[in-house]
C-alpha cells in the first residue's frame, strides 16, 4: 500500500489532469494528459478505497469526496465512449469534469489552508 502522502500526491495529480487547464493546451498534450495520465489516475486515486482513505485521515472532506466519486462516474463513462481529443474538446461531459475538477482543486487548496492555521503549522 502506498503511503498517505504519496496517495494525497497521485490524488492531487490526477485532478490536475483533469481540470480546465488541460483543455487549452495542443491536442497531444491534451491527449497524453487525458488518455494516459487521467485514465489511470481515475481509476487507481478516484477509487472509492482511496478517497474513504483520504476522507478517514482529513486530507479531504466529505464535499471532495462527493464531488470526486461524480468526476470518476462521468470519466469512466466518458473514457468508453469514445477516445479523441475533439471529443473532449466540445462534450458537454467533459466540460462537466473540467468544472468538478476545478471545485475539487480549490476546495482542496482551501481546506488545506485552514487546516494549517487551526494545528499552527506553516
Amino acid at each position: 500500500m502506498i503511503s498517505l502522502d504519496e496517495l494525497e500526491k497521485w490524488f492531487l495529480d490526477t485532478l490536475m489532469r483533469s481540470s480546465s487547464s488541460v483543455i487549452s493546451r495542443d491536442d497531444e498534450t491534451i491527449g497524453y494528459n487525458i488518455f494516459e495520465e487521467f485514465d489511470v489516475g481515475v481509476v487507481s486515486y478516484l477509487h472509492d478505497d482511496s478517497l474513504k482513505r483520504l476522507l478517514d485521515n482529513n486530507r479531504i472532506n466529505l464535499q471532495m469526496y462527493n464531488l470526486c466519486r461524480r468526476i470518476r462516474s462521468l470519466a469512466l463513462a466518458l473514457l468508453q465512449k469514445q477516445r479523441e481529443v475533439e471529443f473532449v474538446k466540445k462534450d458537454p461531459g467533459w466540460a462537466e469534469v473540467f468544472s468538478l475538477s476545478d471545485e475539487v482543486l480549490g476546495l482542496k487548496n482551501t481546506y488545506d489552508k485552514s487546516r494549517k492555521h487551526s494545528t499552527g503549522g506553516s
